[in-house]
């Protein structure tokens, strides 16, 4: 028997075993045994109970059989809803226009792509500044971002500049409020645009040859001159004005998301080309009434929605407007620094306008030297206007100069604008579409001025476009014969005139009364 140990030591007692009998007892031990006894009986414990759970889990259970391959799909919160929205909205599409081609990989350019936008001009006599045309610099008075639809115009409300799309109520009574009848409009307006919309192409744009689009096979006309086929981004922007106009844009709700989709790929086009030529739009045919087109339809869609991907694009269209100016003359023509002619120094006007509208940044200077061409082609006082000089005036270019005087400061009181006025409204209306939409701008916006001339050219403008629109099949909404009585609609055939038409008949909410806001003196003071 050991002797007990001492009590200050440290551990368990030892255990004491019973005497072992059998063969091995004695004092050989084997080397298991020895084994044992050093290892701690939870730990033998352990290995025997995993042993026997492994064993009986080979005779009970079988392999599992390979599970087929799961997609799994995780959504932020609203993301579920936000998309079964936007499914509902191609539903709204495709109902209205269920041939319509989408753009699968178009997306407009995002703010890192775009470097930082100066005002560039050759307009550098500081001295015309002085002029009684001192157009307010807004550069440092950008827009808010927010929706300009409820607050637009550089001052002028809910009505001026582009307020008056705000909504289908606010249409309606403002074609009231002028004599028109709101059911009419609205039908041949969206007529149109539903035309429109399904001859847009696959990258986006659309084309003056409207064959050339699947949905088409042929239905539509050509242009009778093919010399500007090839002129993508002013057909493009042709098609997407007149949708602006009415309100709609690509990122539009509700019932003024009818087009979004359309206007998303049109305006990406349209913004590709602008960045790939620096500010010059029309890389592969088309020329500077090309680059005015698409300055408006880029200002406005910002103007609208103050989506920051489209500012840069708008004001570089905006600049090479004004890098593009005569700076002799002070107009423009087809190609930069030509001497200019009065038909394409309205259309730069109208997009110098526009980019003001949308509080792009617009050098003055270029607008003093531009009315300075206006006084050289004006006969008469400027009641009349010529192409390159004063001796050729005639009705499209009276009306084209007289909505220029407009925009550029006349008030409502001229005489010379009263005049002019009244000579287009004792002409009427034409079949030369082009004449007919600027006058119908310049007396609606001198309704209260001349009332009774604007209600008679609104009563004769309106038959005209109702009965020239086409009312059945593949054609239904366009324009064209009936219409087609100039040179711009020979080379831009149904599209063009279907568009001019159009804009036209919107000229109630298009930019809204003049002589009744302040935007013509944010323009010009």
């Amino acid at each position: 028997m050991t002797s007990p140990p001492p009590a200050d030591s440290v551990g368990p007692p030892p255990v004491v075993r019973p005497a072992v009998v059998g063969p091995i007892a004695g004092p050989r031990r084997s080397f298991v045994s020895g084994l044992l006894k050093t290892i701690p009986a939870w730990l033998v414990s352990m290995l025997v109970h995993i042993i026997v759970l492994l064993t009986m889990a080979l005779f009970v259970n079988k392999a599992p059989k390979p599970e087929a391959p799961r997609l799994i799909t995780a959504s932020a919160p609203g993301v579920v809803e936000d998309f079964a929205e936007f499914e509902d909205q191609i539903q709204i599409d495709e109902a209205v226009v269920p041939d319509q081609p989408m753009a699968d990989d178009l997306a407009l350019p995002s703010e890192s792509e775009l470097q930082d936008v100066a005002v560039v001009t050759d307009a550098n006599d500081l001295d015309a500044a002085q002029g009684s045309v001192d157009m307010v610099d807004i550069a440092m008075n950008r827009g808010a971002t927010s929706d300009l639809l409820t607050a637009v115009g550089t001052a002028g409300g809910d009505i001026a500049g582009f307020g008056a799309r705000t909504s289908s109520a606010m249409q309606s009574e403002l074609i009231r409020s002028s004599g028109g009848d709101p059911i009419l409009v609205d039908r041949v307006v969206e007529a149109a645009l539903t035309w429109m919309a399904r001859h847009q192409l696959g990258d986006g744009g659309w084309s003056f040859d409207c064959t050339t689009n699947p949905n088409c096979r042929g239905q539509c006309d050509n242009p009778k001159s093919k010399t500007h086929l090839n002129d993508r981004v002013a057909a493009t922007s042709l098609a997407l004005w007149p949708m602006l106009a009415k309100g709609y844009t690509h990122m539009g709700t509700g019932k003024q998301a009818k087009h979004r989709i359309a206007m998303e790929n049109g305006l990406s086009f349209l913004a590709r080309h602008v960045i790939e030529g620096q500010g010059k739009a029309y890389q592969h045919g088309g020329n500077m009434y090309s680059q005015a087109l698409t300055a408006v339809v880029l200002s406005e869609a910002y103007g609208m929605t103050q989506d920051q991907r489209l500012l840069k694009p708008a004001q570089l269209a905006i600049n090479f407007i004004m890098e593009a100016q005569d700076p002799s003359g002070g107009g423009w023509k087809y190609k930069p620094k030509q001497p200019g002619d009065t038909s394409s120094v309205a259309w730069q006007l109208v997009a110098l306008k526009s980019g003001n509208m949308s509080q792009l940044r617009i050098n003055p200077l270029v607008i003093k030297k531009a009315t300075g061409f206006l006084d050289s082609v004006a006969a008469d006082d400027g009641a009349e206007y010529g192409y390159e000089d004063a001796t050729t005036h005639r009705g499209p270019l009276n009306a084209a100069g007289l909505l220029c005087r407009i925009f550029t400061g006349w008030k409502q009181d001229n005489d010379a604008l009263r005049r002019g006025a009244i000579k287009l409204a004792q002409q009427g209306p034409t079949d030369d579409i082009y004449y007919t939409y600027y006058a119908t701008q310049v007396l609606f916006h001198l309704q209260k001025q001349l009332p009774q001339e604007w209600r008679s050219w609104q009563k004769s403008m309106t038959e005209m476009l109702v009965k020239a629109q086409a009312t059945a099949g593949h054609r239904q909404g366009s324009y064209f014969d009936g219409l087609d009585k100039n040179l711009a609609a020979n080379v831009g055939g149904r599209l063009y005139v279907t568009s001019m038409a159009t804009m036209t008949m919107e000229v109630y909410f298009k930019i809204g009364v003049m002589y009744s806001q302040r935007s013509v003196d944010d323009f010009v003071e």
